[in-house]
């Protein structure tokens, strides 16, 4: 029976250690149609860390594997902003402004090439933070300029304030923008977005806080490190015929920084990013292209890379064919094209269901299923350049 174990890099979120893992665990359970998934005994996995389960295929019970399923937890290092005050926050929109639409996204536009949604979702979040903000003022100075509380005598002193004030901001307080705002910012949704891409920015500058002295995209790669080498063993001792990183969200950056620079058993390790935003990632800083490049020209290269990301979601673009390092043009393709299975459809309106579509691949049948098939099965490698896959 083939051994597999696979890795779950989750992606943005401040939670619980191993919840994610559960997470995956619960859907290979109940979205891997015509395979029978079983959970395994206490000791059946090979590290504590590891949920243990048994895929058979219901057609032919011949077919089964072993799947122990980890997670290279990260989810601690990811900052507090819940009590940032509201000129912190202020600030951090303003510098989400200047990085994502001054940086790869400017740099799209003249190239005219076509701006990526994700950098573009990003901008927008920033924006919305200044415009969230901006009504928390004027609702502020509404209520001074009404008499409630005098004015501070630094607007005063400021010639036509007063009368800018009374003009603009006063009336504002009332327009419907205001509770509209007040109200979708209370779903959390554009907060998630705009923390999203702090974080993002965060990382790729490899940002350190609070006293720590290594940055933030440094320690989540050696989260990933310490999990592939529990999981590949050394010498002899190798428990697993294949090994999958499965990397949702940011995670597939954190995962092609710890793969590109592992260079040990990758001829065992299938990469699948879900949703990864790496083609934006690669366009705002040059690095993360240097990284997806090394799984080209490396001598030892990963078996396979299965890029899976939805039509609709925001946040997720497909992984990019690297230019060549002279700059004479892209790379020959080695990996499979990005797959674009069916969204699971929400009950919620559109907007909404936009919203939540990130979250969606742990919904998806076809992304279940390729965690659960043999190898054989997957969209192979173009070739020439890469390995076929196994019978």
């Amino acid at each position: 029976m083939t051994r597999r174990a696979i890795i779950l890099i989750p992606g943005f979120a401040k939670r619980e250690r191993l919840s994610a893992r559960d997470r995956l665990v619960d859907a290979l359970h109940h979205y891997t149609d015509g395979w029978l998934t079983t959970p395994g005994g206490a000791d059946a996995a090979q590290s504590p860390d590891a949920e243990h389960l048994t895929a058979t295929s219901r057609q032919d019970s011949s077919i089964s594997t072993d799947i122990d399923v980890y997670e290279a937890y990260w989810g601690d290092l990811v900052p507090d902003w819940s009590q940032e005050s509201p000129w912190a926050r202020f600030k951090r929109g303003w510098g989400l402004i200047g990085y994502w639409m001054a940086g790869g996204l400017f740099r799209a536009v003249w190239r005219w090439e076509f701006p990526p949604r994700t950098m573009v979702a990003m901008a927008t979040a920033g924006l919305t933070l200044l415009l969230w903000y901006a009504v928390i003022v004027a609702v502020l100075l509404k209520a001074l300029a009404e008499g409630n509380m005098p004015l501070p005598q630094f607007i005063t002193d400021i010639e036509g304030a007063e009368e800018w004030i009374e003009t603009w901001l006063v009336p504002a307080g009332d327009w419907p923008i205001t509770l509209f705002l007040v109200g979708l910012l209370g779903l959390g949704a554009l907060e998630m977005v705009a923390n999203t891409a702090s974080f993002a920015k965060a990382y790729l500058r490899d940002d350190t806080f609070g006293d720590n002295t290594v940055g933030l995209r440094a320690k989540s790669r050696a989260r990933v490190l310490e999990v592939l080498d529990t999981v590949t063993g050394t010498g002899d001792r190798k428990a697993y015929d294949e090994i999958h990183v499965v990397a949702h969200s940011l995670g597939g950056a954190i995962a092609v920084d710890a793969l590109a620079e592992y260079g040990r058993d990758l001829s065992r390790i299938r990469l699948f990013t879900w949703g990864s935003a790496l083609g934006a990632l690669s366009q705002q800083e040059p690095l993360i292209e240097d990284e997806i490049r090394k799984f080209h020209e490396s001598e030892t290269r990963i078996a396979n890379w299965i890029d899976v990301v939805f039509k609709w979601d925001y946040m997720g673009s497909k992984v990019p064919v690297p230019k060549r390092a002279d700059g004479s043009g892209r790379m020959p393709r080695i990996f499979p094209a990005t797959l674009e299975p069916a969204v699971p459809r929400r009950g919620l309106a559109r907007f909404l269901w936009l919203f939540g579509i990130h979250e969606d691949y742990f919904r998806s049948e076809q992304a279940m299923l390729m965690l659960v098939k043999p190898v054989a099965d997957l969209p192979p490698p173009v070739v020439p350049g890469a390995r076929r896959e196994e019978a």
